[in-house]
């Protein structure tokens, strides 16, 4: 997988911690996206044009930290997925239960993987703002989506 550069990553989360975070939420991620979370934990990257962000492509904001803990707990300042999730799939029921929230774009949407069977590890896009009603497919994997990120100067007009 590419190394895309991460910065203002939130603090480490150990394989330990990582287990009990899916244990609580009853999670089947790809190892590919475990790897990440254990490097990293979330943060902004210095790679984040997925396609032309300015035509039909996307622009990742931040990738979600791993926590148990409520983001008022700690100090980080990177969202945890256990927030989304408890936004936006328990308690306004926006986000479809068989997805997992990884990324914002920078408009808002949200990244997810699907945990499925029929599309295990597919990622979507799903839209908060009523632009669609439907979760767009991205691409067929965690490592694939990684591999496309481009630097987002590709894409700005002089």
């Amino acid at each position: 997988m590419k190394d895309i550069k991460i910065t203002e990553s939130a603090k480490p989360v150990s394989l330990d911690e990582f287990n009990s975070f899916i244990n609580k939420y009853n999670l089947k991620l790809p190892e590919t996206y475990k790897s990440f979370i254990l490097k990293y934990n979330g943060g902004y990257p210095k790679l984040s044009a997925y396609g032309n962000p300015y035509e039909d492509g996307s622009e990742i904001d931040s990738f979600y930290s791993v926590t148990l803990k409520d983001n008022n707990e700690i100090d980080d300042l990177i969202i945890s997925s256990r927030d989304v999730i408890k936004s936006h799939q328990i308690m306004e029921d926006n986000i479809p239960s068989h997805f997992y929230p990884f990324a914002d774009d920078s408009g808002g949407a949200k990244f997810c993987l699907s945990m499925r069977q029929e599309d295990f590890g597919k990622i979507y896009l799903v839209f908060l703002d009523g632009t669609s009603n439907e979760p767009t497919l991205i691409c067929d994997s965690f490592e694939e989506f990684i591999n496309g990120l481009e630097d987002i100067e590709k894409y700005e007009e002089d």
